[in-house]
């Protein structure tokens, strides 16, 4: 699926949408956190590259909300808030 993520053809990222979906039913990340918000982002990336930005945005908010993430992860946090939302990407936060 992640092969599909690059692919100008909208149809395959449906399928990389699919995937994700079915992978945040498995293991929503509002009840099953997971131990490192990095990847939190990393999967909202995902869903940023495959025309889903609102998912990240949720991610990010959630991110932010959390206490229990590192020094290291929260500059991780506002770089990206920093990369997608400050320099002209199609989301709002």
């Amino acid at each position: 699926a992640l092969q599909d993520l690059y692919s100008k053809d909208g149809e395959r990222n449906e399928e990389t949408l699919d995937i994700l979906k079915k992978m945040d039913d498995y293991f929503p990340h509002n009840i099953i956190p997971t131990t490192d918000a990095d990847l939190d982002i990393q999967i909202g990336r995902i869903y940023l590259q495959a025309g889903m930005p609102e998912e990240l945005k949720d991610r990010l908010r959630y991110i932010r909300e959390r206490k229990d993430i590192s020094l290291e992860s929260q500059m991780f946090f506002f770089v990206y808030l920093y990369i997608f939302f400050f320099l002209n990407q199609k989301i709002h936060f």
